[in-house]
């Protein structure tokens, strides 16, 4: 009896537990699902650590980088190919967007041509018969002392009583007992109707020197030679060149 006393009475002594207050602690030491979810959010957005490339063996080939993706894909062929080149069909358009068809003057005949040449020099047999005296030249004026005083070696390279020979680029002599000013100034343009005669300024060893333009192109050059007294002289020498005599 007196046992069972003892031990009721230490019974009132010792703390009797709360439920409450242990839940309580247990929830202040174990964190919520909640904050476990945050930590796992944050842990899942941090960076991932690059991983080092992994060392190549001295006896693994190398490997060329593959092209871009986009350097593989060919080209479309359905669209059109843009050029800066104007192309040379197409006719060109003047700022009002009017095409131009002028083609400017002598173009496609700038050149010498020595069949038109030659159709030229035909020409100057028409030059007026009537006073065409180049038969009996030099026979019918040398005894008279006109050629003599004349530079000679501008237009000869041989001459006598009754020859001569013209230097080069002379291609024909014409001898007319006509007056000099109509020979000029009438029969030349009237032998070369469709070309241009220019008088060529100075002249060639102090006679008159004319080139003669077939479509704007310098085709025959022309000396003409005072022949006797008078201004002008009642005779004339026509010399007909290649070339240009003053070279």
């Amino acid at each position: 009896m007196g046992l069972s006393l003892l031990l009721h009475i230490a019974l009132l002594f010792m703390p009797i537990p709360n439920p409450e207050r242990e839940r309580e602690i247990t929830e202040e030491k174990t964190p919520s699902e909640e904050e476990e979810a945050i930590d796992i959010l944050s842990i899942s957005e941090l960076p991932a650590l690059a991983t080092p490339p992994a060392e190549r063996s001295p006896d693994q080939p190398v490997t060329p980088e593959s092209p871009a993706q986009d350097q593989l894909i060919p080209p479309d062929l359905d669209q059109p190919v843009v050029s800066d080149e104007i192309p040379v069909d197409e006719p060109l358009l003047d700022e009002e967007g009017v095409q131009d068809n002028h083609v400017p003057e002598n173009e496609g005949n700038t050149q010498f041509d020595p069949t038109r040449q030659a159709t030229l020099l035909g020409q100057t047999g028409g030059i007026n018969v009537e006073f065409d005296g180049t038969a009996d030249f030099p026979q019918n004026i040398w005894e008279l002392g006109y050629l003599q005083n004349l530079n000679l070696e501008c237009f000869f390279a041989e001459i006598t009583s009754n020859s001569y020979q013209l230097l080069a680029p002379a291609n024909q002599l014409k001898f007319f007992r006509r007056n000099y000013g109509l020979v000029v100034t009438e029969d030349l343009p009237l032998t070369f109707t469709n070309q241009t005669l220019i008088e060529v300024a100075d002249g060639y060893c102090g006679e008159q020197l004319f080139e003669i333009q077939d479509n704007g192109v310098p085709t025959l050059y022309v000396s003409a030679i005072k022949i006797g007294p008078g201004s002008p002289p009642a005779s004339i020498v026509l010399i007909f060149w290649t070339e240009d005599p003053r070279g």
